[in-house]
């Protein structure tokens, strides 16, 4: 069974908010796209807002950020992907408790079940899901990959690798059955689920 991999918005404790402080370097840089990131990710400066400090997986605007602990888990698994480290910052000091870096990755499969999906689209893109179903026939034994052809980031995963992380005891992923996916919208104080 494939999962969805999420980030896990239940606690400070368990939620990272961030800040990507270099925004303009990205301009031009397709950060969702199979191709390579070699030679052309400008880096990263990541300022972390939470009172917390950094979980092992956050997302920062459209980069999907992992600790060295999260990077350990997925080395066990078969797939392709590109690690960049990127700098991070915690209460105005580079944070060195932890080795972070943004997980790029590279495959991508055409694997939505539109049929059973409940979603919004536009100009051929999926998105704003309420209902989500996969086709596993079309997965074809990967571990690590992002859903295509929509608008917004949805990242799967295989059975193992989600049971591996959570074994693994990684803070701040959520690994659910895709008909558990739902858009998540969240205010200052607190979290929306459709």
């Amino acid at each position: 069974m494939t999962r969805v991999w999420r980030s896990d918005v239940l606690s400070e404790r368990t939620y990272t908010r961030a800040t990507l402080l270099n925004v303009g370097d990205f301009a031009g840089v397709r950060i969702q796209t199979e191709e390579s990131l070699i030679d052309k990710f400008p880096g990263a400066r990541i300022r972390i807002d939470s009172e917390e400090p950094p979980v092992d997986f956050f997302s920062c605007g459209p980069l999907f950020i992992v600790s060295h602990r999260m990077v350990s888990v997925i080395e066990k698994f078969p797939a392709s992907y590109e690690l960049f480290p990127v700098n991070v910052e915690y209460r105005g000091e580079p944070y060195t408790e932890a080795r972070y870096f943004f997980l790029h990755i590279l495959d991508e499969i055409d694997c939505l079940d539109k049929s059973a999906s409940t979603y919004i689209e536009k100009k051929g893109y999926q998105g704003d899901f309420r209902k989500l179903a996969v086709d596993e026939s079309k997965i074809g034994g990967k571990n690590l990959f992002r859903l295509a052809k929509t608008y917004q980031t949805i990242v799967l995963t295989s059975d193992d690798l989600a049971v591996t992380a959570e074994a693994a005891g990684v803070v701040g992923a959520r690994f659910i059955a895709p008909s558990e996916f739902r858009r998540i919208e969240r205010s200052s104080d607190q979290t929306y689920v459709f």
